[in-house]
């Protein structure tokens, strides 16, 4: 959980953390501030704004606006695979859920959090990697089953054949 900074409208000290995800799953990009920070906001229109960025490159993309007295406004919602929990903001929580996980959503997250206009409070960032594959996205893919399929009786017909 992210503590306080030094003064107003100084950035924190970055709280970094790695989260692994299998490809098509669900992946939780947790965000949480404390109280005593978020008592520092004064501006009315505190929020946290969500970015992206893929490794090795400096190019950020605005994905989501979290803040405590309206909707989320979305840039990009990655087709409806980003769900903010808008409620949970008031508590300090504005952790996101990237459904359906691909390849290109590894890269690095900035979860900043405004009072105002460019007043950052503090920033967290989330180091996202896919791992392997999700059992629901093996199930779905009838191709990866047939490969599973036929790469078995390969493996079951070779140790047949050579066990004679």
């Amino acid at each position: 959980m992210a503590g306080k900074a030094s003064s107003k409208c100084e950035r924190e000290v970055i709280v970094k953390t790695q989260v692994n995800g299998t490809l098509d799953s669900k992946s939780l990009m947790p965000c949480q501030f404390d109280s005593s920070l978020l008592s520092q906001a004064t501006q009315g229109n505190t929020a946290v704004v969500w970015t992206f960025k893929k490794n090795n490159t400096t190019t950020s993309q605005y994905l989501v606006e979290i803040g405590f007295s309206k909707p989320p406004t979305f840039w990009n919602a990655r087709q409806g695979r980003i769900i903010p929990f808008a409620g949970l903001s008031k508590e300090g929580n504005f952790s996101i859920l990237l459904n359906r996980t691909r390849l290109e959503d590894q890269g690095i997250y900035l979860c900043e959090l405004y009072d105002g206009v460019n007043c950052s409070l503090g920033v967290q960032e989330i180091q996202f990697t896919i791992t392997g594959l999700s059992l629901e996205a093996a199930d779905a893919s009838p191709g990866m089953m047939w490969s599973v399929f036929t790469m078995i009786n390969c493996i079951l017909l070779s140790a047949f054949c050579c066990s004679f």
